[in-house]
C-alpha cells in the first residue's frame, strides 16, 4: 500500500528525461515528422441551415400527423386556443421566447410528481404540484421560499 507514496525515483527519472530532449525528440518523431497525416479544411455551408430546418419540418410534420386536434390545442401556444398565451413571449417572427409559464398556462400542476425534478431550469425548487415542462411558474410563495 505505501508504494504508491514512493513516487521519488519516478521524478527523478522524468527530470533526467527532460533535461536530455527525450520529450522533444518524442514530439517531433510523433507530430512533426510522422508521415501518417491528414489535412483537414473545414468550409462553412451555405445552405446548412435550410437543410435542417426542411428535415425538422418534415420530421414535425410526420409527429402531427398522428395527433387529432385536441393533441394539437394541447401543445400548441396561442391566443385562438385558449384567448390567452400559456407562455411569458413567444415571438416567431423575431424570433424571441420566454417559455416561463404565465399564469394562464395550462401546465401548471401537470407534471408527475414522481419523475418530474427536483428544481426547474433556473435552479427553482418545485412545488408540491409541480409544473409540466422545463420552469416552474413564477409564484409570490415559491419566490419566497428559502432554498433548501
Amino acid at each position: 500500500p505505501a508504494e504508491g507514496f514512493r513516487y521519488k525515483k519516478v521524478f527523478d527519472s522524468l527530470r533526467s528525461k527532460i533535461a536530455s530532449g527525450v520529450f522533444e525528440k518524442l514530439l517531433r518523431e510523433m507530430f512533426i515528422d510522422n508521415a501518417h497525416h491528414v489535412e483537414l479544411t473545414l468550409e462553412p455551408s451555405m445552405t446548412l441551415g435550410e437543410e435542417r430546418r426542411k428535415k425538422l419540418e418534415v420530421e414535425l410534420a410526420s409527429v402531427m400527423a398522428g395527433w387529432d386536434e385536441r393533441k394539437i390545442a394541447e401543445v400548441k401556444d396561442t391566443a385562438a386556443i385558449s384567448g390567452e398565451k400559456l407562455f411569458m413571449l413567444v415571438d416567431i417572427d423575431k424570433q424571441r421566447y420566454d417559455f416561463h409559464l404565465s399564469e394562464k398556462s395550462t401546465a401548471i400542476g401537470r407534471a408527475d410528481k414522481v419523475t418530474a425534478l427536483p428544481t426547474d431550469r433556473d435552479g427553482r425548487r418545485r412545488d408540491e404540484e409541480p409544473d409540466a415542462g422545463c420552469y416552474e411558474e413564477l409564484k409570490i410563495e415559491n419566490l419566497l421560499r428559502p432554498e433548501i
